[in-house]
């Protein structure tokens, strides 16, 4: 026995276990099975409590959305107006039938509901959704007689029985809500909720067998619950609750003898004690003999650990990377490779139809400023897992991967063939969409693509929902955008835009404060041009790449200016708005801050007064056709040379450009406010020769006089 002892491993473990075990083990059955019975006790005392007060707020809440309900009715029900206000000539079929259309809607709304009627006071008429009947042939009429004395101080009436019609065989036992309108004198409101649907309120909490709960209404008058339950069936109770919303009182516990009598007598913390002493040394050996005779086992279950961790790691690697292959475009998957890797991945292959969305963060810039990197990655999770979740309700197979930081790329795998794919994703999505703005603090955007049924059209389908997402910035955030949507609208592209970028920075060079008009302008024809993100970015760096070249024509200490105070802050806010009505007011806000600051440096100049008296002289007499450098030099007594130096330093032009926007602005207020020919307008803007006009302000515009007189007209 000594030689099998030491010399075979099995009988060596067997024998050192074996005696341990079963002193440990009878103690602490003994030991378990009588504390057990008294934890047991405990903890199912607390679970009643939990789900009596689980029950009330359940039924608190139910009552009291029906009561909000019926506040909204009151306050806002024209019907309900029209009705109580009629003279007793005057109960028009219409009105009549409109109302009781609208109780009828009531109690469809809310399966509580038994029923509603509303009473009308001054002839003492009642309309259900059944009929029109006087009190003194309705049978609820006892109910209503006394309602002006005993209105109850909590807004539900304790359970009484409910009859509408003679022939009726039994009545329904019910709970009632009265609302009167703004003007008690008008009439009530009376909504019957049926105390059976209470009953299965709480039967569908719980099928327990053994608990039993008794609703008692304000008047100590059984609600609900076993009212000779005492006389054959003993009960046990625990829980004692009185709802201060209905006053009611909740009365909860087991049914059946007491299983736990036995046990609490018998208890006692030194039995506990001692159990707890024995289970402890026993333990302390049994760790002590394992240890020894255990780390050969130990280094390979390390081992084995180690290759089972890598191998779940290479298995998220593979799927990430498959997933990026089939959605791109450069890689044709089969539906053979299709079968052969997700058979190996784990994951479903059978579809009838596909679909590709994409859940796109919104305002992924505040997202990414607002919540740290372990945040994220939760959050990120947690979309995931929701997805999926939403996706099983709907028995739709689904594969999600983080492909950017800020989009969740999903495939959808469609079982049925018969069915719109489109529809069915459409409201997966939506739910989708609905449940993050309900729990968490940020919003997505889902774009989706059109269902396929091959393999090889998902690379076509994933991009469809990804040009989706980008036309967010015009549709707007927090919304389901399908391809399908984007497609059928037809954008006429317009290079108005241009012209408004073009005057708004010439009035904003100049230091003229109607670069204002042209900049909304600028920003409404982007939002009403139904552009995608990547269109809406090339016009924004086209607006600040003009602004730029003008600025970067006056001196260098407002080209600083710019270049500090402006440029930097407007290519940032390029890379990471979400919407056309972000970037505008920001936009906006920065383009003041500049000018101020050049305007700021423009009245410090020594020669600021004195070249805007020669911009104010210039303004009023642009018309002369006279007018020149020599000229000006001969009034203001400044030589034309440096005079010219002025306009260079002041405004970033020469005298010459900067007369000619001067007449072309007001050309253009004369060709929009007046009817007059073009050669009149050349004429009294300066020039002596029409076609010289028309070149110029072409030149300057991007359209002759006449085709902006049209644009301009047809605008208007």
């Amino acid at each position: 026995m000594i030689s099998i002892f030491k010399n075979n491993w099995f009988y060596r473990q067997l024998f050192t276990y074996l005696p341990i075990f079963f002193i440990i083990s009878s103690t602490l059955i003994f030991f378990i099975f009588l504390s057990t019975s008294q934890i047991i006790k405990g903890e199912v005392t607390k679970a009643d409590g939990v789900y009596l007060q689980h029950a009330i707020q359940s039924i608190d809440y139910a009552l009291e959305t029906i009561n909000q309900q019926m506040i909204k009715e009151v306050l806002t029900n024209n019907h309900m107006k029209n009705f109580a206000s009629l003279s007793e000539y005057e109960n028009l079929p219409l009105v009549n039938y409109q109302l009781a259309n609208d109780l009828r809607e009531l109690t469809l709304l809310n399966p509580l509901i038994d029923s509603v009627y509303f009473y009308r006071i001054f002839d003492q008429f009642i309309l259900t959704t059944n009929q029109l009947v006087s009190i003194d042939t309705f049978n609820d009429r006892e109910f209503l007689l006394n309602l002006n004395g005993n209105r109850p101080p909590y807004n539900w009436f304790g359970v009484r029985n409910y009859k509408e019609f003679q022939n009726q065989q039994e009545p329904v036992q019910v709970v009632s809500l009265v609302r009167s309108l703004s003007n008690e004198h008008q009439g009530y409101l009376v909504v019957n909720v049926k105390t059976d649907a209470i009953k299965k309120m709480i039967d569908n909490m719980s099928t327990s067998q053994i608990t039993f709960i008794d609703i008692y209404d304000q008047a100590g008058k059984l609600l609900w619950g076993d009212l000779n339950g005492a006389a054959h069936l003993s009960k046990q109770e625990m829980s004692n609750i009185q709802s201060t919303y209905t006053n009611w009182t909740y009365l909860s516990g087991l049914k059946g003898d007491n299983v736990f009598g036995v046990a609490s007598s018998i208890i006692s913390y030194m039995w506990m004690a001692g159990g707890l002493f024995i289970a402890i040394l026993g333990g302390l050996l049994i760790f002590y003999v394992i240890r020894w005779n255990y780390k050969p086992v130990e280094a390979l279950i390390k081992q084995s650990s180690g290759f089972l961790k890598q191998y779940q790691e290479n298995l998220i690697y593979r799927k990430s990377h498959f997933f990026r292959k089939l959605m791109s475009e450069n890689h044709k998957i089969s539906e053979a490779e299709w079968n052969f890797e997700v058979e190996k991945l784990g994951l479903s292959n059978e579809f009838e139809q596909l679909s590709v969305a994409i859940i796109e963060i919104d305002n992924y810039y505040e997202f990414k400023n607002k919540y740290s990197n372990k945040d994220q990655y939760l959050l990120t999770f947690i979309l995931s897992n929701v997805l999926l979740e939403i996706s099983q309700k709907n028995s739709i197979n689904v594969w999600s991967e983080w492909l950017e930081k800020h989009q969740l790329s999903v495939l959808f795998q469609i079982s049925e063939n018969n069915i719109n794919a489109q529809e069915i994703i459409f409201a997966l999505c939506e739910q989708m969409r609905i449940w993050v703005e309900r729990n968490l603090k940020f919003t997505v955007t889902i774009g989706i693509g059109n269902a396929t049924k091959q393999i090889s059209m998902v690379p076509h389908a994933y991009h469809e929902s990804l040009d989706s997402t980008k036309y967010k910035t015009a549709l707007g955030n927090n919304r389901i955008i399908g391809f399908w949507e984007i497609s059928a609208k037809a954008y006429t592209e317009s290079f108005r835009h241009l012209h408004f970028i073009r005057t708004m920075s010439q009035h904003l060079r100049l230091g003229e404060p109607e670069w204002e008009g042209p900049y909304r302008q600028f920003m409404n024809e982007l939002k009403h041009g139904f552009l995608s993100r990547d269109e809406v970015i090339s016009q924004l760096h086209y607006l600040i790449y003009y602004l730029y070249k003008d600025i970067m024509e006056l001196s260098v200490d407002f080209q600083d200016i710019w270049k500090h105070a402006a440029l930097p802050q407007l290519n940032k806010l390029v890379d990471r708005f979400d919407l056309i009505e972000e970037v505008e007011e920001e936009f906006f806000d920065i383009l003041v801050r500049a000018k101020a600051e050049m305007d700021l440096l423009r009245d410090s100049k020594k020669n600021h007064f004195q070249i805007q008296k020669v911009r104010m002289y210039i303004e009023e007499h642009y018309a002369n056709q006279e007018i020149s450098l020599n000229s000006l030099s001969d009034e203001f007594g400044i030589s034309p040379k440096y005079l010219s130096r002025l306009f260079k330093d002041e405004f970033g032009v020469n005298f010459v450009d900067y007369l000619v926007s001067v007449r072309v602005k007001n050309a253009k207020k004369l060709l929009c406010e007046t009817t007059d020919s073009i050669q009149d307008i050349a004429v009294r803007v300066g020039y002596v020769h029409s076609l010289s006009f028309i070149r110029v302000f072409k030149k300057i515009v991007g359209l002759t006089p006449g085709d902006y007189r049209k644009e301009t007209t047809n605008q208007l």
